[in-house]
């Protein structure tokens, strides 16, 4: 009895632990947000722009370097994308999260081979091996 009773207390203890774990990730407003110098996309407009600007130049030479983006809905609701580039390779995660910091669709540790500019001047992660869909990261003005 007292072994199924430290089996359980443990089981207990893990799903809390690992529950509240999730809630360390908090929505962030557009304003925290560029004074944390994120990329910020909302509509049609990009801020912080020299902050992809200076991704873009450590990219182009082979410089190791790592940027967040926030892309904001007609909601507020806000899509996070962390990239870091290796000076080879781009490692990507990021989540979708609403106003009241539900999480959801997840993904971590995406390769990305190359970050293509469209001739609409937007800038997308794509995967050379297609193992991942492209991904959008910056609109310019």
């Amino acid at each position: 009895m007292k072994k199924r009773l430290c089996y359980l207390a443990f089981g207990l203890i893990f799903m809390l632990i690992t529950s509240c774990s999730n809630n360390n990730i908090n929505y962030i407003d557009k304003e925290k947000a560029l004074n944390e110098n994120f990329i910020v996309i909302d509509g049609a407009q990009s801020e912080n722009q020299t902050v992809f600007y200076d991704f873009l130049d450590d990219v182009n030479n082979g410089d190791s370097n790592e940027v967040s983006v926030i892309i904001y809905d007609l909601i507020d609701n806000s899509y996070v994308i962390d990239i870091n580039f290796d000076g080879r390779e781009y490692l990507v995660s990021g989540y979708f999260i609403d106003t009241k910091s539900k999480v959801s669709d997840k993904f971590s540790n995406l390769v990305y081979t190359d970050l293509i500019q469209t001739s609409s001047k937007n800038y997308f992660l794509r995967d050379s091996n297609n193992l991942n869909d492209d991904i959008w990261v910056f609109q310019e003005d």
